[in-house]
């Protein structure tokens, strides 16, 4: 019984840092992406 909910807890955690990984590969897509436009055309202030 113990066993089983180590192993259920495991599983979660797998996905939970799994969801973080996945969010925090996307952040540096948008990251990259922004970087890229702000070098052809500045936003903001020094537009």
């Amino acid at each position: 019984m113990i066993l089983n909910e180590a192993i259920q807890l495991k599983e979660t955690t797998d996905k939970t840092v799994f969801k973080q990984y996945r969010f925090i590969k996307l952040l540096f897509q948008i990251h990259a992406i922004g970087i890229v436009c702000h070098g052809c055309r500045p936003v903001g202030k020094d537009a």
